[in-house]
């Protein structure tokens, strides 16, 4: 039976914006900044990821308190949805890990031993891939 709801827009924007602040924090915390390897100190950084997590603070208290929720968090409450909701997350942790793994091995270890020198390969210093002439 379909139930007709209103968009929940206060709820999609906090969503929104507290993810792509967050990610975006993520994904500069990683790179160099300054003199350190990782770019956890720079201010921009702590700035998006804090800010992030306090605007996605702010979804779970407006989705808690609207009519018609984006999510309704209630069904957190249901053990087996928690539980098969953080599989999920596992799953696809693993699953990313083996993708580096893969790559890693592929541009590492099979191609060299394949035929291509280590600067042939994308882990090679700065140089594209691209196959010998004895490889073929």
């Amino acid at each position: 039976m379909r139930i007709p709801a209103k968009i929940d827009w206060l709820g999609n924007i906090t969503f929104a914006v507290g993810l792509i602040a967050l990610l975006t924090g993520i994904v500069y915390g990683i790179q160099p900044y300054g003199g350190h390897t990782m770019g956890w100190t720079n201010p921009g950084v702590l700035g998006a990821v804090i800010g992030g997590v306090a605007i996605l603070v702010v979804f779970v208290l407006i989705e808690f308190r609207v009519p018609h929720p984006m999510f309704r968090l209630q069904l957190f409450r249901i053990r087996a949805f928690t539980t098969a909701l953080f599989a999920g997350f596992l799953s696809a942790i693993g699953r990313g890990g083996i993708q580096f793994m893969l790559i890693i091995w592929l541009q590492g270890i099979w191609l060299p031993q394949h035929g291509y020198s280590f600067s042939q390969t994308p882990c090679g210093p700065g140089s594209p891939w691209c196959p010998s002439p004895s490889a073929s």
